[in-house]
């Protein structure tokens, strides 16, 4: 029995279920690629850490980029591992490998939220990481409609 007849995501707006969802899982895959590129970019390519909206804000290029690189080129295969699994759980038509997909989702908005806790509580003289973690908190508000 069919409950949902349209697909809503902060980027797409479509009137079937299956087109969304398969845009999404495309999405979550481009973006895990990109994120494990950017990853290896940082930590063993020395890139520039020390900006405000960056992944790896205050890491050391020396010490700790490389650790916190390495967890987040596995986030990003879990990520990717997730977004197969739910592309081809749309096309095959086999709901349970959407679980996968929701869990690591669920647990992404809840990383969000506490991040812009942090900034707030770190780094509350600057203006502009009360504006990140208000932008971190409407990117939360608008991914929280993904999983209900």
């Amino acid at each position: 029995m069919t409950y949902l007849t349209a697909c809503w995501s902060p980027c797409w707006c479509y009137n079937n279920v299956k087109h969304g969802t398969i845009a999404v899982s495309i999405y979550t895959i481009v973006m895990s690629v990109i994120g494990m590129i950017y990853a290896l970019w940082i930590g063993w390519g020395g890139g520039d850490s020390n900006d405000l909206y960056t992944p790896f804000f205050e890491t050391d290029v020396r010490n700790s980029a490389k650790g916190l690189a390495v967890a987040f080129i596995i986030i990003c295969i879990f990520f990717l591992a997730s977004g197969l699994l739910l592309w081809r759980g749309t096309v095959k038509n086999i709901r349970g490998y959407f679980l996968p997909w929701i869990i690591l989702t669920s647990i992404l908005i809840l990383y969000t939220f506490v991040f812009g806790i942090f900034l707030v509580a770190r780094y509350y003289i600057d203006p502009r990481s009360v504006m990140a973690a208000v932008f971190n908190w409407l990117f939360t508000i608008t991914n929280v409609n993904e999983i209900i």
